[in-house]
């Protein structure tokens, strides 16, 4: 499979709709588990070089032949917030409030991926996406998460399986030549 890396896209403001109730009408215990693939945090950051990331992550890209791929991120400069997500080629950037904090910012991003892709007429079958944040994805991986933004996108992860789509979620390092997500960090 090839991967399609997005480019960094226009910066738009963003305004919240939070369609999603706060808390899922499943049962914690009956909800599907989501699948975050933290393989790539056994490898040391500081003695792993780029190339082998780069190929760890392709690895699990070509896994799945009809993956689509989404990468997320969000970030903090001076006073200023934003967060980008891509799906395929399209890129997606926006403001947030000067008051959200960096994690907040990285599940908004995760949050307006998943329902972006579940807009869509026909959704993919299936989505890779890939995120800078260890903190993000580890409380997307926690049921017992209290964050509005996680409890959000565990209600969507519970849509998913009628859409006929699946979702998949898989760290990678800031700063070690992922393509896609280098990309990001400017979008944000």
């Amino acid at each position: 499979m090839n991967a399609v890396f997005p480019q960094p896209h226009s910066l738009q403001k963003y305004h919240p709709p939070l369609p999603y109730p706060i808390f899922p009408s499943l049962r914690l215990w009956t909800m599907p588990q989501p699948n975050v693939i933290l393989k790539l945090c056994d490898l040391p950051k500081k003695s792993t070089i780029a190339f082998i990331y780069r190929s760890h992550l392709l690895e699990i890209v070509n896994a799945s032949p009809d993956t689509t791929l989404c990468f997320t991120d969000g970030s903090k400069i001076g006073n200023r917030i934003g967060f980008a997500y891509s799906i395929g080629n399209q890129t997606f950037s926006y403001r947030h409030r000067a008051f959200t904090s960096i994690l907040s910012a990285k599940l908004h991003a995760i949050f307006q991926c998943l329902e972006h892709i579940l807009a869509y007429p026909i959704p993919p079958s299936h989505t890779l996406t890939v995120s800078d944040s260890l903190s993000a994805l580890t409380a997307v991986a926690n049921f017992h998460s209290t964050h509005p933004l996680v409890t959000r996108i565990h209600t969507m992860l519970t849509t998913l399986p009628s859409a006929s789509l699946t979702v998949s979620f898989v760290w990678v390092p800031s700063h070690r030549g992922i393509q896609g997500n280098g990309n990001f960090d400017s979008a944000a």
